[in-house]
């Protein structure tokens, strides 16, 4: 029986590899990393730190998407600036991995390699791609129910 988009995730067929089930996260390439053609070498990164990429998809969000990502700041000040590092005439890449090895841990080992988004360290994703705090080049889910709202919410809908 085909999977509808109105399964959860603990209705996935077990016969799925890398169960969704077992943990995962969604990430964001944003576009200021598409723009300079990071897209390949952070998706090596990803696959040579032991993530299994799940899915891939290239958005271009509208502004209620983004408003709608980030709907726990819309009354902050800084809203009105993180609004354009999605919105972009380049699109934003995402996706959704599984940690090879512990996949109940892929939230943390994937925010570890991401880094902070101030100051985040030479050796992380955004350490070394960041153009600064802002335009930090890629976003990734802190909470595993955060993860399931945001691949929901950012999942392309089908005809």
């Amino acid at each position: 029986m085909p999977l509808s988009t109105q399964n959860s995730i603990n209705e996935l067929p077990s016969l799925v590899p890398y169960s969704l089930r077992d943990g995962f996260s969604f990430f964001i390439i944003k576009p200021d990393a598409v723009k300079r053609h990071l897209v390949g070498e952070i998706l090596l990164i990803l696959e040579n730190r032991n993530f299994k990429i799940i899915e891939l998809h290239s958005i271009w969000p509208t502004l209620s998407l983004v408003t709608h990502h980030y709907a726990e700041h819309t009354t902050k000040d800084y809203f009105i600036d993180i609004v354009p590092t999605l919105i972009d005439p380049d699109p934003c890449i995402t996706g959704t991995v599984v940690h090879r090895e512990m996949p109940n841990s892929t939230i943390f080992f994937l925010r570890e390699l991401v880094g902070p988004y101030d100051n985040p360290p030479e050796n992380s994703i955004r350490g070394h791609y960041a153009l600064n705090s802002r335009y930090n080049s890629f976003h990734s889910s802190d909470s595993q129910s955060n993860a399931i709202r945001e691949r929901k919410l950012w999942k392309p809908k089908t005809a």
